[in-house]
């Protein structure tokens, strides 16, 4: 039943990426699990590395904007562009979930 409430729904994947030498298969792993529930997933992982910080926010914030969710990884809380766009999710009333510790 839960499929049919999300299946097609958008969602945006936000967490910890400085810092983190291995965000890219933390971020692969979450869209992988949230992908067999249905979701359609947007994740940050796909900007290019190259552009500046705001450039990337700026992306983050229009992926925000064309999604139905947000979800935040766990290390969230140790990330200021997670910070940032959870903030700017909730000033959208995107519905957001928690990955569990």
């Amino acid at each position: 039943m839960i499929n049919n409430i999300i299946k097609n729904k958008v969602i945006f994947i936000s967490g910890k990426i400085t810092g983190d030498k291995d965000y890219e298969n933390k971020f692969k792993a979450a869209e992988k699990i949230l992908k067999l529930f249905g979701f359609i997933v947007l994740n940050p992982i796909s900007i290019p590395k190259h552009l500046a910080y705001e450039k990337q926010m700026n992306i983050c914030f229009n992926y925000i904007d064309n999604a139905d969710y947000v979800y935040m990884l766990k290390d969230h809380r140790q990330s200021k562009g997670s910070t940032r766009e959870l903030h700017y999710a909730l000033s959208k009333d995107k519905i957001i979930l928690f990955e569990k510790d």
